[in-house]
């Protein structure tokens, strides 16, 4: 019995919740904790907006093209392979044909040379850069909180 209300199913859980797992309720319980609240809610509508997300987020791949120090300096040991653009490109295709996807979202380090090969490489699908996260405001000169 739960001590502070007296009942065996106590009213904060939803109906139904009683003799679940644990890992539901955690599940149920991370849910809950990890929505987006409403500000955050409203600036990912305003940059699925901006990216022309369809409204219900179909028809979209998201791909991230690393062209930093992964394939930067030759004589340098790095913990990731440079891969080629056509790789890139080759998976594109083949998951935009298994799902009909029509637009590709590109993230990438390597600038407008990277999307100007997708869109060689893919002439059939709308290939776009990710906008960049708007910059943070300056922090106030002086100490920083906790004396550091």
């Amino acid at each position: 019995m739960h001590r502070r209300c007296g009942e065996k199913d106590p009213r904060w859980l939803p109906a139904g919740a009683a003799g679940r797992s644990q890992l539901w309720l955690r599940s149920l319980f991370a849910g809950f904790l990890f929505a987006p609240q409403e500000l955050w809610a409203r600036r990912l509508q305003a940059r699925a907006a901006a990216a022309r997300f369809p409204p219900d987020g179909r028809g979209v791949l998201g791909m991230h093209v690393r062209r930093g120090d992964a394939c930067g300096d030759a004589g340098v040991q790095h913990n990731q392979d440079c891969v080629a653009t056509e790789r890139y490109a080759a998976a594109a295709r083949e998951l935009a044909a298994r799902y009909g996807l029509t637009r590709v979202l590109v993230a990438t380090n390597g600038g407008p040379e990277v999307l100007r090969e997708l869109r060689e490489m893919l002439p059939g699908l709308e290939v776009r850069p990710l906008a960049a996260a708007a910059p943070r405001p300056a922090r106030a000169a002086g100490p920083r909180p906790g004396g550091a």
